[in-house]
């Protein structure tokens, strides 16, 4: 993608988990500008023709048209501010560092090698943590802040959602049979739905290897007050 549009509609159209964004997303990193590697890592686990048809399917035409709005402006806003505060060029290492055992600037299994043992580290510590918060009793949680005054409610949905690793409709089979009259706010379910998938514990730390600590943070916290704005 070009530019911030054209990577929220690329990005809409893969269906790719918060996790599984970020390897293009490297690749993206020198080749384009700051505000469109955000909204592309932000855009694509929020929609996907397959989630669409089973957000419709399951929650409705309203609920599907408020998430496609806030991927639209979580997205495009997060590249907006990100690059004001960060430069148009994204932050992290110009090079990843050798495996030691391929020598530098080799062909493709060189460059994979290398690529592979500089992420293995925080691949096994974003693996653990998905792990263990994968055991976290999710559905009994939002059943619980849903019944909440909204301005209890939608940041404790979106404080849960965050570390959660929900992608590709998981987190609309969790939440349909919790909406209702006597269940959880509409409110309280889109701002869970939008945390529990843009990014999870195991994105962020990935995202902190490959593009910084500092831009992880912004990107946390960012999507955490946007969806309860929203």
């Amino acid at each position: 993608p070009r530019n911030p549009w054209e990577a929220f509609l690329l990005g809409s159209l893969l269906p790719l988990c918060s996790c599984g964004v970020l390897p293009l997303a490297v690749t993206l990193r020198n080749r384009v500008s700051l505000r469109t590697v955000i909204v592309f890592v932000t855009a694509a686990p929020l929609l996907s023709p397959p989630f669409l048809i089973l957000s419709f399917s399951l929650l409705g035409f309203r609920f599907t048209l408020l998430r496609i709005f806030a991927a639209l402006f979580l997205s495009v806003s997060a590249g907006c501010l990100a690059e004001r505060l960060f430069g148009s060029s994204p932050p992290g290492p110009e090079t990843l560092p050798g495996c030691g055992a391929c020598p530098e600037g080799g062909g493709l299994l060189d460059r994979t090698c290398a690529l592979l043992r500089s992420v293995l580290p925080s691949a096994l510590a974003a693996a653990s943590a998905g792990t263990l918060l994968g055991l976290l009793p999710a559905e009994e949680l939002i059943g619980r802040i849903g019944p909440l005054p909204p301005a209890a409610g939608i940041p404790l949905a979106a404080l849960l959602g965050l570390p959660l690793y929900l992608c590709n409709g998981a987190a609309l089979l969790l939440l349909k049979p919790l909406i209702g009259p006597l269940g959880i706010a509409p409110g309280v379910a889109v701002t869970f739905s939008v945390t529990s998938t843009a990014v999870c514990a195991s994105s962020l730390i990935l995202l902190a290897r490959f593009f910084g600590c500092r831009l992880t943070l912004f990107l946390a916290g960012y999507l955490f007050l946007g969806s309860c704005v929203l």
